[in-house]
């Protein structure tokens, strides 16, 4: 379970900083998961406390100790002092408009990533996973319509900065303020953390980039006879004899038939091809979250050959998995890897007929609920 920011209101500015620089850092490390820890050449600004487990971009900045430190080369797990690996470097400005302006530049783009949790996942007919759009991440979030407040006045005496709905004067135009990242001018304030904190905060749900199919198979059947009744023969005796254990193991990222049968009148065809697949996704960070495994049937024409009571070309929610810091997930058993031709059950016969049956995977969907430290 997420821990609550710290309210701005009295609290220590380097206690804000803190948990804003790991939420946004945890936030970046699941939106760019092939990056694996080079984040920290991509805080916007933002300084993260040094970790054994970091590795660090050239140019990149960390905190240690109470002072500042900028690595001389891509590297990790070196403590950091002035040395071949370090060199000091100067406080980061946080009073400077532009630190601010490029991290709620940044929190805002990378938000429209993310799946929206309160209205999602799916859209109403299932196919398309709902992402935020700008205005959407800032209603779930609590922020103002229009943005992250700004202020260029603030009498602490007169001003109420906690009313962000309805703001007070000092946050509209005739007051001197506004709404968006921050401008040449603009003050900082509490109000400053707190939009920060919310639009972190609704940032939770998003998806897997990193998902494969593990193929057993595929297997390709042909009848070989001279009439129809013996091509039909022949294609069924193939199919009964296949076990799926005795094919080594392939992988794709791209759709795959567990099932296809096709039957021509030309010639008396009977053609078949059968694998099975197992979703798997790999790449996942090792952030306490749970998952949700959705699947897309389809085929032209589709038939359920797994019985699987899944609708065609929409999502379905397959199967869900325990919270954990799991870096990948495997489906449990495998599609269409169950030694059933599912031939008998179309009922075709002879005569040979212009005919076709699908039972299509497109590349499953890994929808990873993260439990951030703060939200």
């Amino acid at each position: 379970m997420s821990t609550a920011f710290t309210p701005p209101g009295n609290a220590s500015w380097q206690t804000l900083l803190d948990e804003l620089t790991n939420a946004y850092a945890e936030r970046l490390r699941v939106y760019l998961p092939n990056e694996e820890d080079y984040i920290y050449g991509w805080m916007h600004g933002m300084v993260p406390l040094w970790g054994p487990t970091m590795t660090f971009l050239t140019g990149a900045r960390c905190r240690y100790e109470g002072e500042y430190f900028e690595s001389l080369s891509e590297q990790s797990g070196n403590i950091p002092e002035v040395g071949p690996y370090w060199k000091k470097a100067a406080p980061i400005d946080v009073q400077a408009v532009g630190y601010w302006s490029k991290i709620q530049a940044a929190v805002q783009g990378i938000a429209q990533t993310f799946v929206n949790h309160i209205s999602g996942p799916l859209n109403p007919t299932g196919t398309e996973f709902f992402l935020f759009t700008l205005e959407a991440w800032r209603s779930v979030a609590g922020l103002h319509p229009f943005g992250f407040r700004r202020a260029t006045e603030w009498n602490p005496s007169i001003n109420d900065w906690t009313d962000i709905l309805t703001p007070d004067s000092m946050f509209t135009p005739e007051g001197g303020g506004g709404f968006g990242v921050m401008q040449a001018g603009d003050i900082i304030g509490p109000w400053i953390f707190e939009d920060l904190q919310k639009g972190l905060g609704a940032m939770r749900w998003n998806l897997a980039e990193w998902a494969h199919f593990l193929v057993k198979g595929p297997v390709t059947i042909a009848g070989q006879g001279e009439s129809c009744e013996e091509n039909r023969l022949s294609f069924a005796n193939q199919l009964s004899a296949i076990n799926f254990d005795d094919f080594s193991d392939s992988w794709t990222s791209t759709a795959y038939n567990t099932r296809r049968y096709t039957n021509q009148a030309y010639g008396s065809i009977w053609h078949g091809r059968q694998c099975g697949l197992q979703s798997q996704v790999f790449a996942v960070r090792a952030i306490l979250h749970s998952v949700d495994l959705y699947v897309w049937p389809s085929g032209s024409p589709f038939f359920d050959f797994h019985n699987l009571g899944l609708p065609p070309n929409q999502y379905s929610l397959w199967e869900s998995f325990a919270e954990s810091a799991d870096t990948s997930h495997s489906q449990t058993g495998f599609f269409g890897k169950d030694n059933i031709n599912g031939f008998d059950t179309l009922n075709w016969f002879c005569p040979a007929q212009d005919r076709v049956a699908v039972c299509n995977f497109n590349p499953s969907q890994w929808l990873q609920k993260w439990n951030f430290t703060n939200a």
